[in-house]
């Protein structure tokens, strides 16, 4: 109350400034939470049901190479489930053949300086279900620690060697990356009430406006390949159109004739 003399001298600023952050931890936490909360669930799924197709894929010469190691950021959880969007991005969008797949997934750590990875290579020599865990004072430049780890996966003998014919750095043996990032958009299909699409599109615009993961995770000098993929929460059943009328071409050409 004493301070309040100081709201028109200046008090307003912190004010609108405190507001305006708390307007944005609102909209991230409450558009996050109905967004879990109306995600569909069959949009998770599991990468052994399609581990032979991208094998299949990695040998399809059929296709052109789109790199030799193409990094997922993913949150790939303990049964292998992952968000159906990024196995559709590689596989129905375009194909995206490279000759490993890898799907990374970034976990920070309550202990301050956490610095190990696990590898589950779910029997092949090419799926990669990188799991990084990093403390919170440790540097999240995943590019570094990538090389790293290929590195000591090449000469365990769990991934094949990737020899350039091009190269400025003599029997370099680890192959280019690309990163594919993920940008989520609001499905006109969804069902749900005008506020809660207005909260949760808030919620996306904030987060794909902000500090991304590629450069958080310092990939900036990777390719990256950005796509946009809708987000559909609790999907509007589509009308069925009625078929009245289908025209044969043999029958427009003979009444253009008569």
């Amino acid at each position: 109350a004493a301070s309040l003399s100081k709201f028109m001298h200046g008090g307003y600023v912190t004010v609108f400034i405190t507001l305006l952050i708390l307007g944005l931890m609102f909209i991230w936490f409450f558009g996050n939470r109905l967004r879990e909360r109306y995600a569909d669930r069959s949009e998770m799924i599991n990468l052994r049901d399609y581990k032979s197709m991208l094998q299949a894929l990695a040998k399809d010469e059929s296709e052109p190479l789109f790199t030799d190691n193409l990094i997922v950021l993913a949150k790939v959880k303990r049964d292998l489930s992952v968000k159906r969007e990024l196995l559709y991005s590689i596989l129905d969008k375009k194909p995206k053949r490279a000759k490993v797949y890898w799907f990374v997934t970034v976990n920070t750590t309550d202990e301050p300086y956490t610095n190990y990875y696990t590898v589950d290579m779910l029997g092949t020599r090419n799926i990669v279900n990188l799991q990084l865990y990093l403390g919170y004072k440790m540097n999240p430049s995943v590019n570094l620690y990538l090389y790293q780890i290929v590195s000591d996966l090449m000469q365990k003998d769990v991934i094949d060697e990737q020899p350039q014919k091009y190269t400025t750095v003599p029997g370099r043996i680890v192959g280019n990356f690309s990163v594919l990032a993920i940008q989520e958009v609001l499905s006109p299909d969804t069902r749900i009430s005008a506020w809660m699409r207005l909260l949760i599109s808030a919620r996306i615009f904030i987060q794909n406006h902000s500090t991304t993961p590629i450069q958080w995770f310092g990939l900036e000098t990777s390719e990256v390949h950005l796509e946009k993929v809708p987000l559909f929460l609790k999907k509007r059943s589509v009308p069925v159109i009625e078929q009245r009328v289908i025209l044969n071409p043999k029958d427009i050409k003979r009444s253009t004739c008569e």
